[in-house]
């Protein structure tokens, strides 16, 4: 939620975060800072409940659009700017303390008209369920 620093030239609403600054952007426009602010909370209280959750025996996935700032990936790599939600420093201890793991995909291989890359960040429980997605080729 918020902007995730992409681009938005297509119209979109301005990246309110970016990598470099994933909790908000610190010349965040007057008209976009609730926005900033509501996404960062709907993170934190995210993060909280499934970390409640997975301490009552629970198991959860988080889906949200791939990191696509790393340019370690090269495969999806766009902008150092992106500032996914994996970054965010609820979401980064929240996958340490529940001891998660992550896949990432093109939904396209499983007949999407568009390539989009999406990660699943899950609880260690749903791992038989995903583990095939880890071998899976990003080509489409």
């Amino acid at each position: 939620p918020g902007g995730d620093g992409g681009d938005s030239k297509d119209g979109g609403p301005p990246p309110v975060r970016t990598r470099a600054q994933i909790t908000g952007l610190h010349n965040v426009a007057a008209a976009h800072q609730r926005e900033l602010k509501d996404a960062n909370e709907i993170v934190r209280r995210m993060c909280i409940l499934l970390h409640v959750a997975r301490g009552a025996g629970t198991e959860f996935m988080i889906e949200n659009p791939a990191d696509r700032g790393n340019r370690e990936r090269a495969d999806l790599y766009i902008a150092d700017e992106h500032g996914p939600l994996w970054l965010m420093p609820d979401v980064e201890t929240l996958a340490r303390v529940c001891g998660c793991l992550s896949v990432t995909f093109a939904q396209c291989m499983f007949g999407a008209e568009v390539q989009k890359y999406t990660t699943f960040l899950y609880s260690p429980g749903m791992h038989a369920m995903l583990q095939s997605l880890h071998n899976v080729d990003f080509a489409c």
